[in-house]
């Protein structure tokens, strides 16, 4: 059995996920994410692979807000809180309750301050943890 503590293992991962959320990085999110990974957003649109998961982040991380589309471009992503369960040493299903301010909605009006809860599977592959199931979910 190991000394370290369950969040700490995969910590890096979600270290890793909230700093491309906040500095706008489409490839440092993808990274995050095995190249099989199955994404769904928060309104039950789907991507699949690194690559889709990426295009999906594109025009919320631009500078420049894309009509119709929200903006994430100057907001402050948080993970307020973690649970990790391992199913097996090297599979982990990871609950992440979070918060976001300073979105910009579709329609170019702020939104208010958003909270979530992301619910995922994560596996370590070569001693790197990286998410392969992920679902997003607003709360409130």
């Amino acid at each position: 059995m190991s000394d370290v503590a369950p969040a700490q293992k995969t910590a890096h991962l979600l270290s890793a996920f909230n700093k491309a959320m906040n500095t706008y990085d489409v490839s440092a999110l993808a990274i995050c994410f095995a190249t099989d990974a199955e994404f769904t957003n928060v309104a039950g649109k789907r991507a699949t692979g690194r690559i889709e998961i990426a295009k999906a982040h594109e025009a919320l991380f631009a500078s420049k807000q894309t009509p119709g589309v929200p903006s994430f471009y100057g907001s402050l992503f948080e993970v307020e809180s973690s649970t990790v369960r391992f199913i097996k040493p090297d599979v982990a299903v990871i609950d992440i309750n979070w918060k976001q301010i300073g979105t910009t909605g579709p329609d170019g009006q702020p939104w208010p301050p958003r909270k979530g809860l992301i619910n995922t599977v994560a596996v370590e592959h070569n001693g790197e943890w990286l998410f392969v199931v992920f679902h997003n979910m607003v709360i409130q």
